[in-house]
């Protein structure tokens, strides 16, 4: 396997006064690379099939990792789609001869994206102001794909038996001439394989920290107390998301929210 990439940091002190204390630090991470499998066995090549074997055997739909010389251990493999048929409300696929077909052949399946970003990194400020201090931090990715499962399994592959995404009501083929991004519930086959309907292009900003302090050490009320010194902090994580894929977090991995606040003193 091959690697290559970047990784950069960059942080600069904007303001300092050391009089009052006073500073400000802003700070940006940059890193990207890629990997590409230059030779692989043919124990390892034999792997591509007897995963796909296995997967249809246990039903699974979602894309799994692939060997192939040429290429990165993150990329994407799915069958290109060509959107779904009107008339019939089945999923149009593209075979890699150029011909078109409703019968998903995982043999079509190609390269359509790479889960690894173009670039990823942090970015935010620190600083301190007559007592108040702020730590701002933001992360974010750029460029790369992602195979938007969450999305396949509640709609396209959901039991009807059981509750639903309203979108198998609102968005899916009903009727001829319907012009839908999902297909008829219920053709056949019934599960969704891998297709490039779902490969989607993400981008993201996470603002991951947010941490404000005041330290009380000037305050008059401690000089007529025992307390030597007398600090509050506020701490909140994931305050917002923006992406440009929507999907549902803490179905695979736990997924939390939390606000928290201190008071240290020293007497």
């Amino acid at each position: 396997m091959q690697n290559k990439g970047i990784d950069a940091t960059f942080s600069y002190k904007v303001l300092a006064n050391n009089k009052n204390g006073a500073f400000l630090n802003v700070f940006v991470s940059a890193a990207g690379y890629r990997n590409k499998l230059v030779r692989i066995s043919d124990a390892l090549k034999t792997l591509n099939d007897q995963r796909e074997a296995a997967r249809a055997a246990s039903g699974q739909t979602a894309p799994f990792i692939r060997y192939k010389e040429g290429e990165s251990t993150t990329a994407i493999y799915a069958v290109q789609s060509l959107g779904i048929d009107p008339s019939t409300g089945r999923e149009i696929f593209l075979k890699t001869n150029g011909e078109k077909t409703f019968v998903w052949d995982a043999n079509d399946q190609v390269r359509l994206g790479d889960s690894n970003p173009l670039l990823n990194g942090s970015f935010g400020f620190n600083g301190q102001y007559r007592g108040w201090g702020l730590n701002c931090a933001f992360t974010y990715r750029t460029g790369g794909q992602y195979y938007n499962q969450t999305l396949v399994d509640r709609v396209e592959n959901v039991d009807i038996q059981y509750n639903v995404d309203e979108r198998v009501f609102t968005g899916t083929w009903k009727q001829p001439g319907d012009k839908t991004f999902f297909k008829a519930i219920g053709t056949l086959p019934n599960r969704t394989l891998p297709t490039s309907r779902f490969v989607q292009d993400l981008n993201e900003l996470t603002m991951s920290s947010l941490n404000a302090t005041y330290d009380f050490k000037d305050a008059a009320f401690l000089k007529r107390s025992r307390i030597q010194r007398l600090r509050a902090t506020l701490f909140t994580n994931d305050l917002f998301v923006l992406s440009t894929v929507k999907a549902e977090r803490g179905l695979n991995y736990p997924f939390a929210r939390t606000l928290s606040f201190s008071v240290q003193a020293t007497f």
